[in-house]
């Protein structure tokens, strides 16, 4: 698919600082092969991810990548259904990089417990 073939380009890529990637119906097997590059990229600081399709497993493993080596300082997940669980993935990344100052959660289905998982990262 198309972005896999932009995860592999992204993979080596050591000049792209700004990433936007929203509104393309990219689900969680699209944004699994995005965090696989992002666990190798070091160049990435801005990613933008709103809008698509992808859920809370998609979430988890990019959260996961982001707690190896990226650079991210700011992602926006808006609009994707990623839920308690995923937001849970993303308060613990926040708790272990320093890097990473800004997420935005607008509109992922965020219920209580994620709230208060959020509340307590």
């Amino acid at each position: 698919t198309g972005m896999v073939t932009l995860s592999e380009a992204l993979r080596d890529n050591d000049t792209l600082t700004d990433l936007k990637i929203y509104a393309n119906d990219i689900e969680d097997n699209g944004i699994i092969a995005l965090a696989e590059a992002l666990r190798r990229n070091s160049s990435l600081t801005h990613l933008e991810l709103q809008q698509n399709k992808f859920k809370s497993r998609g979430a988890e493993v990019q959260a996961e990548a982001l707690t190896e080596k990226s650079h991210l300082s700011s992602i926006k997940l808006r609009g994707n259904e990623i839920g308690d669980r995923g937001v849970a993935a993303f308060s613990r990344v926040l708790t272990m990089k320093n890097s990473l100052q800004k997420i935005d959660f607008r509109s992922v289905n965020l219920g209580d417990e994620g709230v208060i998982t959020l509340c307590k990262g």
